[in-house]
């Protein structure tokens, strides 16, 4: 997992390589507002600020269909991701997509209720 800037940018600290391009996506991850490290709060940037934007994501998920299976969950973020047009070894299959995530899975348990 990697990051990204408020203008869906990689920055060059992003993790980068064979993994982000096999099975990786890139959050919110620059200036971000958070605990400090027992400091209090504080802007940090780094994939450690991105995490807990995928974190939420996936437990939004598992709310929604909590027998979701990590293959599915992995595939759920990578079709729902947005290409920041970077090479898929800078930003996997692109910035995770919360909105289009929820809704392509509101529209499955829909479709679930009708069959």
């Amino acid at each position: 997992m990697g990051a990204t800037n408020g203008s869906d940018q990689v920055p060059s600290f992003s993790r980068s390589g064979r993994a982000m391009a096999d099975h990786g996506v890139v959050a919110p991850g620059v200036d971000i507002f958070s605990t400090n490290l027992g400091r209090g709060y504080g802007w940090m940037s780094g994939t450690s600020a991105a995490t807990p934007h995928v974190t939420g994501a996936v437990a939004l998920a598992l709310a929604l269909r909590p027998r979701l299976s990590y293959e599915d969950l992995l595939d759920l973020l990578w079709q729902t991701a947005k290409d920041c047009s970077y090479h898929p070894e800078q930003q996997g299959a692109g910035r995770i997509d919360v909105e289009k995530m929820v809704r392509r899975l509101k529209r499955g348990t829909d479709e679930d209720r009708d069959e």
